[in-house]
C-alpha cells in the first residue's frame, strides 16, 4: 500500500489537470503524542531474548513530526482527497516490566521501571522510527469568511522501523485553513491515529495511539 499510496502523490497533478480540478500542495510540522504502548504477554524464545510470561509497557517522549500532502479540492462538493507522508522519530524514554526477559546471562525480572540503559544490558533497543503513508478525505464547511473549518478521515499503513510488517492505520482528523492569498493558506490540525498492533523487535503489541498537532502550509494552484 505504501507505494500505491507514494504513486497516487506522483500522479494526483496529472489527475487534476485531465478532470479540470483543483490540485493542492501542503508541508506540514507537528507535535505528537504516543499513549503508553502496551505488550501482550509473552513466553519464550524471540531474537535471541527468552521471554517468561512477560509484559512490557512502554512511554516514548512525545516528538517533532514532519509530514507532507498533495491532493484535490471540490472532487465533490466541499470534499477535498489527499495523499500524505508523515514521519516522526521516537525516542523510548522508560517501561514498566512484569515477569521476565533474558538474553541467557543477565534476566530482567519483576514488575519495576525499566530504562533504556536497562534494555540495553539485554540487547534490546526501542527508540524507533514512524512513518505513515495515508489517504484521507476532508469535508470543508466553507463560508463567506477566510476560515475553512473542516473534519476528515484517513486510511494507510505505518511503517515502524524494527516491526515485522507494515501495519493498518486509521486517522480521524479536525482543524481550519486560513486563505491568505487567492493561492497560498495556512492551517492548523489535531489528529487521532490508531496503528494496529505491530510486532516490534519481538515485542507483540497491542494497538498503539497517536495524537498529532499540525501546522500546515499550503498552495492551491
Amino acid at each position: 500500500m505504501k507505494k500505491l499510496l507514494i504513486s497516487v502523490m506522483l500522479v494526483l497533478p496529472a489527475i487534476a489537470s485531465a478532470a479540470d480540478l483543483k490540485p493542492y500542495v501542503e508541508g506540514q510540522i507537528g507535535y505528537m503524542s504516543v499513549d503508553s504502548i502496551n505488550s501482550k504477554a509473552m513466553s519464550g524464545e524471540e531474537d535471541g531474548l527468552i521471554f517468561t510470561n512477560a509484559k512490557i509497557k512502554l512511554d516514548y517522549d512525545n516528538e517533532f513530526s514532519y509530514g507532507a500532502e498533495v491532493g484535490l479540492k471540490d472532487v465533490l462538493p466541499n470534499v477535498r482527497l489527499g495523499a500524505s507522508i508523515t514521519t516522526v522519530k521516537l525516542d523510548f524514554d522508560s517501561a514498566k516490566l512484569s515477569g521476565t526477559i533474558s538474553d541467557g546471562s543477565t534476566t530482567l525480572s519483576g514488575s519495576a521501571r525499566v530504562t533504556s540503559a536497562d534494555l540495553a544490558s539485554v540487547g534490546a533497543d526501542l527508540d524507533t522510527r514512524v512513518k505513515l503513508y495515508m489517504l484521507n478525505a476532508y469535508y470543508d464547511f466553507k463560508n463567506s469568511t477566510s476560515f475553512t473549518p473542516f473534519v476528515g478521515v484517513g486510511v494507510g499503513t505505518a511503517d515502524i522501523k524494527g516491526a515485522n510488517d507494515n501495519e493498518m492505520a486509521l486517522s480521524a482528523s479536525l482543524g481550519a485553513r486560513y486563505a491568505i492569498n487567492e493561492h497560498v493558506y495556512l492551517g492548523a490540525k489535531a489528529s487521532y491515529i490508531n496503528i494496529n498492533g505491530p510486532d516490534v523487535e519481538g515485542i507483540k503489541c497491542k494497538d498503539v495511539d497517536l495524537y498529532t498537532a499540525n501546522i500546515m502550509l499550503g498552495y492551491e494552484f
